[in-house]
């Protein structure tokens, strides 16, 4: 929103925003508006969200002067939101706070709740790959409500309930921590190759996996990445032949169907600094510990085959796990 005009088309009132959406009044003509605030009651401005400063010219403390963006309030100000985001570490970014990963002037979140992990892909590819999106979601049955607010006879709470969408609180039970990036970097947390990596996994590792990787950079400062998720068993048995009848060193023990990885309930980290993948060292030991206090079943601890890198669902039998997914059902019983 930048103007706002009178139905014949004669500018009443213009607006500026910073890149965080701050935004400044003027008269049709530039001239600073007296009292820094719209004398029109406007209160859509920054991305069309509604200026709560401004809503029926009520509230004029700066206690007020945030949007609301549906899922958060967001303060301009500060450049960030004053809620957790509803989603958690989903989103891919370990800030829950921040918006647009600091970036506004690439990206958008005009519900509040849009995912931040846009590594390696440049402004148009971002803005391509967000139109792109399934309109049929609770995002957007959120923007509908938004668009027709006016006229919608309830609340938003009410328009949620009616159509089983969240208000954006926190679930019961769920640890909501924050974390400082490595050495001031924006980098996000989970990058491409570790998130393809998580989708391939049985839902409570991939719970288990971001939270190893979120401790081990809010607590242990390092850099973690899933670098291995789950194996077809010919991808399995490509890699038992590694050092045996093809080049290279022998890594497992395990043939097709032998082995966590091809069930979904296994994988494998590494560490990095930027871009360089760090091999061995103190902080895998570090990280095996901190999986351990997380529940999971570390690779360090094995006598036969250590494998350092190495994390599963604890508790679990290979034969039963593989009976279950030949039998098509989970690997993991109750899940």
């Amino acid at each position: 929103m930048t103007l706002l005009t009178d139905s014949s088309g004669n500018v009443l009132e213009r607006y500026r925003h910073d890149a965080f959406g701050a935004p400044t009044f003027y008269d049709g003509n530039w001239n600073p508006q007296a009292g820094a605030a719209t004398i029109y009651d406007n209160r859509f401005l920054f991305t069309g969200r509604e200026y709560a400063a401004t809503y029926r010219g009520i509230y004029t403390t700066p206690s007020f002067n945030f949007y609301e963006y549906r899922a958060r309030a967001y303060n301009p100000k500060l450049g960030r939101f004053m809620s957790e985001d509803p989603k958690l570490f989903d989103a891919g970014d370990y800030n829950l706070f921040r918006y647009c990963h600091n970036d506004p002037e690439d990206l958008t979140d005009p519900m509040g709740t849009q995912d931040q992990n846009f590594t390696g892909l440049a402004p148009r590819e971002v803005s391509r790959m967000l139109a792109d999106q399934d309109n049929g979601n609770a995002q957007w049955a959120m923007a509908k409500w938004a668009d027709s607010s006016n006229n919608f006879q309830g609340t938003f709470s009410q328009f949620a309930t009616g159509q089983s969408l969240s208000m954006g609180q926190v679930g019961q039970g769920m640890r909501v921590e924050r974390a400082i990036p490595i050495g001031g970097r924006r980098d996000p947390l989970l990058n491409g190759r570790t998130e393809s990596n998580l989708a391939t996994m049985a839902d409570p590792v991939q719970k288990m996996a971001r939270s190893l990787l979120y401790h081990a950079r809010a607590d242990l400062g390092l850099d973690v990445r899933v670098i291995q998720g789950t194996r077809t068993y010919a991808e399995q048995n490509a890699l038992y032949a590694q050092g045996r009848t093809t080049p290279g060193s022998i890594v497992t023990n395990a043939r097709g169907g032998y082995s966590f990885h091809n069930f979904g309930v296994a994988f494998d980290v590494g560490l990095f600094r930027g871009r360089s993948y760090i091999e061995g060292g103190s902080g895998y030991i570090g990280v095996g510990h901190l999986g351990e206090s997380i529940g999971l079943e570390w690779g360090g601890r094995w006598r036969t085959f250590q494998d350092i890198p190495h994390f599963q669902y604890p508790g679990l039998t290979l034969d039963v796990v593989r009976a279950r997914f030949e039998q098509g059902l989970s690997p993991i019983a109750g899940y």
